[in-house]
């Protein structure tokens, strides 16, 4: 394969190592590629998703929750 040829134009040294990768996997190179890109995504999308989460936690609210728990039960004996 010419530099040309190889997967979105990369380098030759760089198929060696994705080869030396896919090949105990057992997996064709570009199915590689296609399960690395998706990794890629999906972490970005988990990363914006926690973002948002965040931005509409109430910290304080939880606090209010947390001293709250428990409050009038009795132990029990695991504890």
């Amino acid at each position: 394969m010419s530099w040309i040829e190889t997967p979105a134009g990369s380098r030759p040294w760089r198929e060696r190592a994705d080869r030396s990768v896919a090949a105990p996997e057992g997996l064709p190179l570009n199915q590689l590629s296609n399960v690395a890109v998706t990794e890629k995504l999906s972490a970005l999308r988990m990363e914006s998703y926690f973002e948002e989460w965040d931005s509409r936690a109430d910290i304080p609210n939880a606090f209010k929750t947390l001293k709250r728990a428990g409050k009038g039960k009795a132990t029990m004996k695991s504890d």
